[in-house]
């Protein structure tokens, strides 16, 4: 299971498919364990914490690794997710999450067709992803 501690708009502009947004600022043992709980996964599931480049995934991690010891964290994020060519989601209409406290407001995204991203680095390099 992959759980995205980014804001919910970085998750909406682009996420490692199948990645579920659990922002940071909410984020602890029991919001996870309710998250789970909500999407049925069984016990002991492997978690896989993912950020933009790291930082966050790793604040993620130190919050709940008494719970969950085996818990890893994506070393370098969705960043080099993307640049690696594996697969991602970019844009959406609204947020089906259920593990989204917002459920009330649907989120809107830009429109994959025509969506030109700009995503930067830890080096200032700016890179440009379009759908």
């Amino acid at each position: 299971m992959i759980i995205d501690v980014r804001e919910p708009g970085e998750y909406w502009l682009i996420h490692i498919k199948g990645a579920i947004s659990l922002p940071l600022g909410q984020f602890d043992s029991a919001a996870l364990e309710e998250c789970l709980q909500a999407r049925q996964c069984p016990p002991g599931v492997q978690i896989y914490l993912v950020c933009r480049t790291g930082y966050r995934s790793y604040e993620a991690w130190r919050r709940i690794v008494a719970s969950f010891p085996r818990a890893i964290i994506v070393g370098d994020g969705t960043l080099a997710w993307a640049q690696g060519k594996l697969p991602v989601h970019i844009g959406t209409a609204a947020n089906p999450d259920p593990c989204s406290r917002r459920r009330d407001r649907p989120r809107q995204g830009p429109s994959p067709e025509a969506v030109q991203h700009k995503l930067r680095n830890s080096s200032g390099h700016t890179d440009t992803w379009r759908a």
